[in-house]
């Protein structure tokens, strides 16, 4: 499974490709910390997961989240942030996540959402 990583933190980047490079059959195919460079990047790299982070340098994981249901829509989005509010969350899902976590408490489940999809059919995608 490729999965392409968004994220502007560097600590929390090198953590979360450490972590996903962890999972067996997990490939980290890419790392963007600005949406231009990730849309591009998805669009021709096409990863099966995008781990996106909503607050980016020049620009945002909810703009980025809808570029990505637009031009890359088989693509599994997870966000992964620090503002896990509620109307934020309900806003990503609405632009089309797929999965929704807050850094703090809930880091650890990509792992068990990346395991499962590992193990689901090909055309199946996953709420959580």
């Amino acid at each position: 499974m490729n999965v392409y990583v968004v994220e502007d933190s560097p600590v929390v980047q090198e953590r979360l490709v450490a972590m996903l490079r962890d999972i067996p059959g997990v490939v980290v195919v890419g790392v963007a910390d600005n949406p231009p460079e990730a849309l591009t990047a998805i669009r021709r790299l096409r990863p099966d997961v995008a781990v996106l982070d909503i607050r980016l340098r020049g620009g945002n994981g909810i703009d980025l989240l809808k570029g990505i249901r637009s031009d890359a829509p088989d693509t599994t989005t997870i966000i992964l942030t620090s503002y896990a509010h509620p109307a934020l969350r309900e806003r990503c899902r609405s632009a089309g996540a797929d999965h929704f976590f807050d850094k703090s408490s809930e880091f650890d489940r990509i792992r068990f959402v990346l395991e499962a999809h590992n193990e689901a059919p090909a055309s199946g995608r996953l709420d959580t």
